[in-house]
């Protein structure tokens, strides 16, 4: 079983937040294309953040494996830990389809 939620929303980017069974493989591509396409395609995000707690690097991996970036750390956030700031472009991720900028061939003179 795995829960997602969205929160923090901003115009352009809101905070993702991720939660399953331990031992299981509840993370497949359909479910990151269907959590990604939510995000990006209905919502209309250009972005999403994933806040990490740095003593966790097993999560901090399974974001990156799905395509998100380290992209900073507060010290302290959590009292004496550090939490990971992971960011995922819609331009780059891989899980949803982008539209191809139409082909027009050169004006000729």
């Amino acid at each position: 079983m795995a829960v997602v939620a969205f929160g923090h929303h901003t115009v352009h980017d809101c905070e993702v937040f991720l939660a399953g069974e331990t031992g299981r493989r509840w993370w497949s591509k359909g479910f990151a294309r269907a959590v990604f396409s939510l995000a990006f395609d209905r919502l209309g995000k250009a972005r999403l953040t994933s806040r990490v707690d740095a003593n966790k690097p097993n999560i901090v991996r399974l974001n990156e494996r799905f395509g998100f970036v380290k992209e900073g750390r507060l010290r302290n956030m959590l009292g004496d830990r550090d939490v990971i700031v992971l960011g995922q472009i819609k331009s780059e991720c891989r899980y949803i389809k982008h539209e191809q900028a139409e082909h027009t061939e050169p004006a000729k003179s």
